[in-house]
């Protein structure tokens, strides 16, 4: 089906009006030089996929994988790429670069939803806030690697209780690794426990009723370097069997917990800052300032490093994992289909979840990277080629995480799925427990936590720069011209980019307390999760139905040229439909999961959850609150709040040759387009 005459001037530019003058187009061309633009496509492509490539691909995506049946999970997961993932996407890369604007400023397409770009600076900001802190765990793990023996492989450490075990048991030929010291053992089972403290005479003190009770029978079979005990189960009451449980630990998960968090009880119990962790968090924020002080000028060389370098160290993972002993279990766990859980709505939940985080839309990144493009890019080819390099690099990432799971599951005698694990727990605890098996572990940790450390820096590029340029944008000053101190002139920019990286580490610090990890889960737990869909939903419903699908179809063509309306019908119809119920269901089924935030079983307050839903709303209030505000300067009549739905007469391309030939031409001696407001009356977008 063609496209109608209207449609079809706005885009071919049927007009008589001559271009801007030489000074208008000077004066744009200075200011887009002046923000800043990409060295080239490569480094843009790098820097999308080094911001969709993140932490959540290595340590989520396969364990969702697993949980929701295995190869068969990719069935929703691609399903929910195309209906929600790549439609988006797409959306928010051509938005950005038309626009050549931060996410704020760029909703002078339709200021009464200016509120959805302050929302994406919010949510940018406080995720941005926690999310360095694990790039600084990472940088601790990673000094702490440097060592002939890793500190986490055994119990001799000052941190490690008696409950620690570094297990090495064997029965009948199968090796064991026993947490639940009754619960997981059977009749003549033989469980050897390695620790410093473990042997018949600290059994006997410690479990004595136990082994009168189950006829359990240790003997010291170690020396005084490494004292051990044979303790042999040979019968015991299946009834009482639930009566008696001893959780033992593994010496990676002591020492994630009791050495490198130092956790106090509770979120109420705040302690002290620890020094090594608040030194490795400014370190983290010391490299974002660096690498940032320049914008892309200086991030888009970063790339070219940070975002290929976790690829080499995955394959090289990938490839050593493989050689391991028990791999090829996991791997078999990992993409083994149960066909049976696609019929589960909570599969296609994670699915769609997993998709929309991962691609990293509704943080005004993917906006601000694009808003540096050159205005012809084809951003249409970008948005399809990043979207799959990122699902592809998590499905990736799983037979290298799984391969090394499977070792570790094999190495100790657990079951595959008792040995995985999602998130900081994979990351601190499962895969390091992994590699201290491992000859030469210290190299392996090594290279393990720095490919993390770059994984997380070009995430946390994207949402720094959001914020960045979201405001430097929308108020200028903070981002054009110098400070004097002296005869010295600092660029407002940079002492800008500072004092944000300063307030940011200044907020970051609590999670270096004590108690910081009950604090980092409060915003990981709240600060983008309903709230981010919630930013998006509005984003989808401002620009498909109230800015119009049509007219942003239309600018789309300005930038990758004219194409038959048959060739946006894919987009067309997940914009209008597909798009926004995928992010209905996933808000519906998020409410109705839902359970209050908790940290390995230790439940918060209820001060500490409201301190969550004040974090999730911080956000998510910029959308009525800039409406509001926006009522108001219009006098609240309702013919001004209709024009307030329409866009001003500065939006547009960015550079007036751009402008040439289009409804958004700036007449001789104007600064506005001028025709950009009136001709957005003459769209009917109810109609192809």
């Amino acid at each position: 089906m063609e496209k109608s005459t209207d449609a079809l001037a706005h885009s071919n530019g049927s007009m008589n009006d001559k271009g801007a003058s030489g000074s208008d187009t000077e004066s744009c061309s200075t200011d887009v030089e002046a923000r800043g633009t990409w060295g080239g496509k490569v480094e843009f492509l790098l820097s999308c996929v080094g911001y969709a490539v993140g932490l959540g691909n290595v340590w989520r995506f396969p364990y969702l994988a697993y949980r929701n049946g295995g190869g068969a999970f990719l069935i929703p997961y691609l399903i929910m790429l195309i209906i929600c993932g790549v439609p988006l996407f797409f959306m928010e890369l051509a938005f950005g670069q038309f626009a050549s604007l931060g996410p704020i400023s760029m909703w002078r397409a339709v200021p009464l939803f200016k509120g959805v770009g302050w929302g994406m600076i919010v949510v940018s900001f406080m995720v941005g806030i926690y999310y360095n802190m694990i790039i600084a765990w990472t940088l601790y793990y990673f000094f702490a690697s440097m060592t002939k023996k890793l500190p986490w492989e055994l119990c001799d450490e000052w941190w490690n209780t008696q409950l620690c075990a570094s297990i090495r048991g064997s029965a009948g030929g199968n090796k064991t690794a026993v947490h639940s010291f009754v619960g997981a053992m059977y009749d003549n089972y033989t469980v050897m426990l390695n620790s410093s403290y473990l042997n018949s005479t600290w059994m006997d003190d410690k479990f004595g009723d136990l082994i009168s009770d189950y006829n359990v029978t240790c003997m010291d079979v170690g020396n005084l370097t490494h004292p051990m005990a044979n303790c042999t189960l040979t019968s015991y009451p299946i009834d009482s069997l639930t009566d008696f449980d001893i959780k033992l630990v593994s010496p990676a998960e002591e020492y994630w917990d009791r050495r490198v968090l130092r956790r106090s009880s509770s979120i109420a119990e705040g302690g002290v800052i620890l020094w090594d962790h608040a030194l490795c968090l400014l370190l983290a924020w010391i490299v974002i300032f660096l690498c940032l002080i320049k914008g892309v000028k200086s991030s888009g060389k970063v790339v070219y490093f940070t975002a290929t370098f976790p690829y080499i160290v995955l394959t090289i993972l990938l490839i050593r994992g493989a050689l391991l002993e028990g791999s090829l279990e996991g791997v078999k766990f990992y993409i083994t289909p149960q066909w049976d859980r696609l019929a589960d709505a909570k599969v296609w939940k994670d699915a769609a979840t997993q998709i929309f985080y991962s691609l990293g839309v509704g943080f005004g990144g993917l906006q601000v990277m694009s808003s540096y493009n050159k205005f012809h890019n084809n951003c249409l080819q970008d948005a399809i080629l990043v979207a799959l390099i990122n699902c592809c690099t998590s499905v990736y990432a799983g037979f290298a995480i799984f391969s090394m799971i499977g070792f570790l599951a094999h190495k100790t005698g657990v079951p595959v799925q008792d040995a995985a694990t999602s998130g900081p727990g994979l990351a601190f605890v499962a895969y390091p427990e992994g590699i201290s098996q491992m000859p030469i572990a210290p190299l392996w940790a090594i290279l393990f936590f720095f490919m993390l450390f770059t994984l997380g820096l070009d995430s946390q590029f994207a949402m720094v720069e959001a914020v960045i340029s979201g405001i430097t944008d929308e108020f200028p000053v903070l981002g054009q011209g110098h400070y004097k101190v002296g005869k010295v002139k600092l660029p407002r920019k940079i002492v800008f980019i500072g004092l944000l990286c300063c307030l940011m580490f200044i907020l970051g610090l609590p999670m270096t307390m004590n108690s910081g990890v009950y604090w980092f889960q409060i915003l990981d737990w709240y600060s983008a999760s309903h709230c981010l869909l919630i930013i998006v939903f509005f984003e989808v419903i401002g620009l498909a139905y109230v800015y119009g699908w049509r007219r942003f179809l239309d600018d789309i063509e300005l930038m990758v040229g004219a194409r038959h309306i048959g060739h946006w019908m894919y987009f067309i119809v997940c914009w209008l439909g597909l798009s926004p119920l995928g992010i209905i269901f996933i808000l519906v089924f998020a409410s109705y999961d839902y359970e209050a935030v908790s940290y390995n079983g230790v439940e918060y307050p209820a001060w500490g959850e409201a301190i969550g839903w004040l974090v999730a709303c911080s956000s998510i209030i910029m959308i009525p609150l800039l409406a509001i505000i926006t009522y108001c300067q219009k006098s609240g009549h309702y013919e001004y709040v209709k024009l307030a739905a329409q866009p001003e007469e500065e939006w547009g391309p960015a550079l007036a040759e751009d402008r040439e030939g289009t409804t958004y031409q700036t007449k001789q001696g104007e600064h506005s387009p001028g025709l950009a407001a009136k001709n957005y009356r003459e769209y009917d977008n109810t109609q192809l």
